[in-house]
C-alpha cells in the first residue's frame, strides 16, 4: 500500500498516504469504505476462488485499498503483489476508472489471469472499483452481473452512510 501511496510512514506510525488524500479520502472515510466492502470481498472470494479487491481513484488510476486472496490464484503470488497488480496501469480497474463503467483486463497485468471490474460512485466524486481475478480460462464473463449488483449495493451503501453524516 505504500508503494502505491494509500498510506505513508510518519516516525513510527502509519498515515494516510498522498494518493488517498488526492481522491479526498481520510483515515475515518477508507475505514469505513473498508468496513463496508470487507464482507463482500470475502463472500466473492469463498464463492468463486477469485482474488477481490476493492480500489478507489478517478480517470488518472486506482489505489487499491483492500484485497481478499481467492483460493484458485497461485499462493506464490502474494497479497502485495496482486495489491499492486490491482493498481498497475492497465488493470482491470484502471480501464474501468478511464471508460467510466465495467472493464475486462485479459492477462496483460498478471500473465495467465484475467480480471473484472465495476464502479460505484463515492460521496468525494471519485469512484470505487470492485475487482475479480481469476485464472485464465474460469468464465470471468460470468460474474459481469454479480460484480455490478455487488457494486450497486456498495454505492447505495456508501450513499446511506454518506447521508447520515458519513464516516
Amino acid at each position: 500500500m505504500a508503494a502505491e501511496g494509500a498510506v505513508e510512514r510518519v516516525g513510527r506510525a502509519w498515515t494516510i498516504g498522498l494518493a488517498m488524500r488526492q481522491v479526498g479520502l481520510d483515515s475515518r472515510s477508507v475505514s469505513g469504505l473498508r468496513y463496508v466492502t470487507r464482507p463482500r470481498l470475502r463472500r466473492i472470494a469463498l464463492a468463486t476462488g477469485a482474488s477481490t479487491f476493492l480500489s478507489v481513484g478517478d480517470a488518472a488510476g486506482p489505489v487499491t485499498l483492500d484485497q481478499v486472496s481467492g483460493a484458485l490464484i497461485d499462493p506464490r503470488i502474494s497479497p502485495e503483489q496482486q495489491m499492486s497488480m490491482a493498481a498497475h496501469p492497465a488493470s482491470a480497474a484502471a480501464l474501468a476508472m478511464a471508460a467510466g463503467g465495467p472493464a475486462i483486463e485479459r492477462g496483460s497485468v498478471g500473465p495467465g489471469y484475467e480480471c473484472i471490474a465495476d464502479l460505484f460512485p463515492l460521496a468525494t466524486g471519485e469512484v470505487g472499483a470492485l475487482t475479480l481475478t481469476l485464472p485464465r480460462g474460469r468464465g470471468v464473463e460470468q460474474f459481469v452481473k454479480a460484480l455490478h449488483r455487488m457494486s450497486e449495493s456498495i454505492g447505495i451503501d456508501v450513499d446511506n452512510v454518506g447521508r447520515d453524516g458519513g464516516w
